[in-house]
């Protein structure tokens, strides 16, 4: 379901001129990814962090999507070419039933 809410959300909307090659791979993977808009040494970094709230109200892996270790990847890269980065991040709220 997330794939093809992302896949149309990229395809359809304006957001697909934004978000290019790998970037677009992960996000229709996911919902996370980086990019360099401005083409110098600044990094942004858009993690999708509702997958930890979800996957951990259902049981699952603590690494969905293996998005940390795709993050240590990415943090690595800025690190060895001296980028700066901006993160980004998103808090979900429980289902209405858990307030």
């Amino acid at each position: 379901m997330f794939l093809s809410l992302a896949y149309r959300y990229i395809e359809q909307a304006s957001f697909g001129d934004f978000i290019k090659d790998t970037a677009r791979e992960t996000f229709k993977k996911c919902g996370y990814y980086s990019v360099r808009p401005l083409k110098d040494r600044i990094k942004f970094v858009v993690l999708n962090t509702n997958l930890y709230y979800w996957n951990q109200l259902l049981g699952h892996s603590d690494d969905p999507c293996d998005q940390v270790q795709w993050l240590e990847k990415e943090l690595q890269e800025s690190a060895d070419s001296q980028d700066d980065q901006v993160m980004n991040g998103s808090l979900s709220s429980p289902p209405s039933s858990e307030l």
